[in-house]
C-alpha cells in the first residue's frame, strides 16, 4: 500500500511519528510577561520567549489577568502580541491577597473566565496549565472533554499538599479534602505531567497513584552569562563589613526553609571557628523570630539582611565560600528550590540542607559540587562548614563542577528542548 501511494503521489520518505510538527499551544496562567517577580510567572514567560525565538513551527498564545502580582495599580492591556507571542489577557481580580479563600476564589474566577474565552476560541493541538493558580487545570480538563484537546500539567506547587505541609491547613480539612480528591482527577486526565524533579515525581506516584510513564522530570534552570563566577572580594562584603570565610543563604525566609538549623550550627562555630560568617539575606514569616535568636542567643557570627534588588544578586552569590539551599522535611516531595541552579552558576560549593531523596540532594551527589545534610542533623553541617573552611581546594573543585554541571545539564537550551520533545510526542499521539 505504502509503495504505491509513493508511486502515485511521489512521497519520498515515509513520515516518522517523532517528526517535528507545526502546532498551536496555548498557555494558561495568571501571571505573565512583563511580570517579573520572580517565581513560576518569570519562569513560563522566558521559557515561552525562548521557545518562540528558537522553534519556528511553534504558534504561542498565552490566557492570564490583566494584573501584576506584586502591583495593585493600574490594569495591563487586554491584548498584546509580544514578537509573535500572543497573550489575551482578562479581566479578573488579583489572587495576591492575605487571605487564603480569597486567593482561591479569585483564582477560580480567573479559571472560570479563560474557560469562557476559550471556548468560544480558536482551536489548539496541545494546550499547558500549571500550578498558578491552583484551579487552572479545571480548563485542561474541560477542553479535553469538550474538543479532546490534551493538556499538559505543569506541577510547580502543588496544592492542596504545600498548604498541608507548611501548616495553613489540616490534613483533614475538607478545602484538603476536596482539594486532592480533584487534584487526582487532574493529574490522572492530564495527558503528559510534568515535575521540577525526581522527588516530586515519586511523591506523585506514592500519593496520587500517576502511571510512572505518564510524569516528566523537566528541571528549572539559570543562564550562565547572567550569573557568572567573580571574584570573592565584591562591594557586597565591603557594603556590610562582612569579610573571612562566608557562607550565605539567600532567599525565602519563611516556614518551608527551616533555618533554625543553620544559627544551631553557627552558634556552635562561633567559638571554635571564629572566622566563619553566616549571612541570611531575603525576607519572609520566620525573620522576627531569627533576628529575635541572633539578638537573644547572641549570635555574633550571623548576619540578618534584607533582600536585594535583581541586578546585585549575583555579586551577593559571588561573595560566599559556600552557598546554602534549605528545605523543611515536611516539604519533601513538594518543592525543588531553583535558586540552586543560580548557585551553580555563580560556580560556588552547594550544601543542601534536604533529605537525600530530594532532587537537589541528588544533583550535589551526582556531580560531585557540594554535600547534602539531612535536616536536624547540625553537628553533621558543622563538620561540613569547618572542612570546607579548612580545605580551600576542595571548595574550588566543588565549585568548578558546579559551573560545570550547570553549562552542561541545567540552561534553558536543555529544558526549552525538553519540552519541545513533549509536545511533539503528546501532539503526534493524539
Amino acid at each position: 500500500m505504502w509503495g504505491m501511494l509513493v508511486e502515485l503521489f511521489g512521497v519520498k520518505d515515509r513520515p516518522s511519528s517523532h517528526k517535528y510538527v507545526f502546532m498551536k499551544i496555548c498557555l494558561i496562567t495568571e501571571y505573565f510577561y512583563p511580570e517579573d517577580s520572580g517565581g513560576t510567572p518569570t519562569v513560563l514567560s522566558q521559557l515561552m520567549r525562548y521557545m518562540k525565538d528558537h522553534y519556528k513551527d511553534l504558534e504561542i498564545d498565552v490566557v492570564t489577568s490583566n494584573n501584576l502580582y506584586r502591583s495593585a495599580g493600574g490594569k495591563l492591556p487586554a491584548f498584546v502580541d509580544w514578537n509573535g507571542i500572543k497573550i489575551y489577557r482578562l479581566n479578573s481580580p488579583r489572587s495576591n491577597q492575605p487571605s487564603t479563600i480569597v486567593r482561591l476564589i479569585a483564582g477560580a474566577v480567573f479559571s472560570t473566565m479563560a474557560l469562557t474565552k476559550l471556548f468560544s476560541s480558536r482551536k489548539y493541538d496541545l494546550v499547558v496549565v500549571g500550578t498558578n493558580p491552583p484551579s487552572s487545570p479545571i480548563v485542561g480538563r474541560w477542553l479535553w472533554k469538550r474538543f479532546g484537546t490534551p493538556y499538559c500539567y505543569l506541577i510547580h506547587d502543588l496544592y492542596p499538599d504545600i498548604a498541608v505541609g507548611v501548616g495553613a491547613l489540616g490534613k483533614n480539612n475538607n478545602i484538603a479534602r476536596i482539594s486532592r480528591a480533584y487534584q487526582r482527577i487532574w493529574l490522572h486526565d492530564a495527558r503528559a505531567v510534568v515535575v521540577l524533579g525526581r522527588c516530586m515525581r515519586d511523591y506523585i506516584i506514592t500519593e496520587y497513584h500517576v502511571p510512572t510513564e505518564r510524569i516528566n522530570v523537566i528541571t528549572s534552570w539559570c543562564d550562565p552569562n547572567e550569573i557568572m563566577p567573580m571574584p570573592k572580594e565584591t562591594k557586597f562584603r565591603e557594603k556590610h563589613g562582612v569579610f573571612g570565610f562566608i557562607v550565605i543563604y539567600a532567599g525565602n525566609l519563611g516556614r518551608s526553609q527551616g533555618l533554625d538549623m543553620v544559627l544551631d550550627a553557627a552558634k556552635l562555630l562561633q567559638k571554635s571557628h571564629p572566622a566563619i560568617q553566616f549571612v541570611l539575606i531575603g525576607k519572609g514569616d520566620a525573620w522576627d523570630n531569627l533576628s529575635s535568636r541572633i539578638t537573644d542567643e547572641k549570635i555574633m557570627n550571623v548576619h540578618l539582611l534584607p533582600g536585594v534588588p535583581a541586578d546585585e544578586y549575583p555579586e551577593v552569590l559571588a561573595s560566599a565560600d559556600v552557598s546554602l539551599v534549605s528545605l523543611e522535611p515536611s516539604m519533601e516531595g513538594l518543592a525543588v528550590p531553583s535558586k540552586s541552579y543560580n548557585i551553580l552558576s555563580s560556580g560556588r560549593p552547594l550544601v543542601a540542607l534536604m533529605s537525600e531523596c530530594n532532587e537537589i540532594s541528588r544533583m550535589v551527589v551526582e556531580h560531585e559540587c557540594g554535600v547534602q545534610v539531612n535536616h536536624g542533623k547540625v553537628q553533621r553541617l558543622v563538620d561540613v562548614i569547618a572542612k570546607l573552611h579548612l580545605n580551600a581546594e576542595l571548595g574550588i573543585q566543588m565549585g568548578h563542577n558546579s559551573r560545570t554541571a550547570l553549562k552542561e545539564n541545567y540552561t534553558i537550551e536543555h529544558t526549552a528542548k525538553k519540552f519541545l520533545n513533549l509536545f511533539n510526542k503528546i501532539v503526534n499521539r493524539n
